[in-house]
């Protein structure tokens, strides 16, 4: 499984929060806890650097710290393999069998268009009135849709019931 994040700010009108981020990493980590017998690949955004460092445009870091070791805890588990944030993420896209990205960012879109089951996940954030939300099973929010979402994924019955949507097409 491609995991993907995205690029977090500090900002609290933004879907892309680091509250987000910290709800997202400890929701990847509970999902991976459940699924011992799957691999995911977690693919950041950014480096820690961009979270925590104070020459970083976007960096709080106390709440930047959470972040690292959220990610540090998720790094510890066995079945989770820790990217670096320069690696290419068509290649993780290209070997995944499924693919979640957290706050719009673009994988899930490009996994879809490879014909990759994937989802868009927002662990906090509502995102009610943003238009992909309005796509049956497109969007997950919260744990229990997360988990729905991912087995929908792996079961194949993803890609069905987005391409039986017109709003989808």
């Amino acid at each position: 499984v491609g995991v993907f994040d995205t690029s977090y700010v500090d900002i609290s009108i933004a879907y892309s929060t680091f509250e987000e981020a910290l709800c997202f990493l400890k929701d990847l980590a509970e999902l991976a806890r459940l699924e011992t017998q799957t691999i995911f690949m977690f693919k950041p955004s950014k480096g820690d650097d961009y979270f925590v460092d104070e020459n970083s445009a976007w960096a709080t870091p106390l709440k930047g710290s959470e972040i690292v070791r959220a990610r540090e805890t998720l790094s510890q588990l066995t079945n989770v393999i820790f990217l670096e944030d320069s690696f290419d993420p068509a290649t993780v896209i290209a070997v995944s069998d499924v693919v979640l990205t957290n706050c719009f960012s673009s994988p899930t879109a490009d996994a879809l268009a490879s014909g990759i089951p994937a989802c868009w996940y927002q662990a906090k954030t509502d995102v009610g009135a943003y238009p992909l939300a309005n796509i049956d099973g497109l969007v997950a929010q919260g744990f229990a849709e997360l988990k729905e979402s991912f087995y929908r994924c792996l079961s194949g019955e993803q890609l069905d019931l987005l391409y039986s949507q017109q709003s989808f097409k």
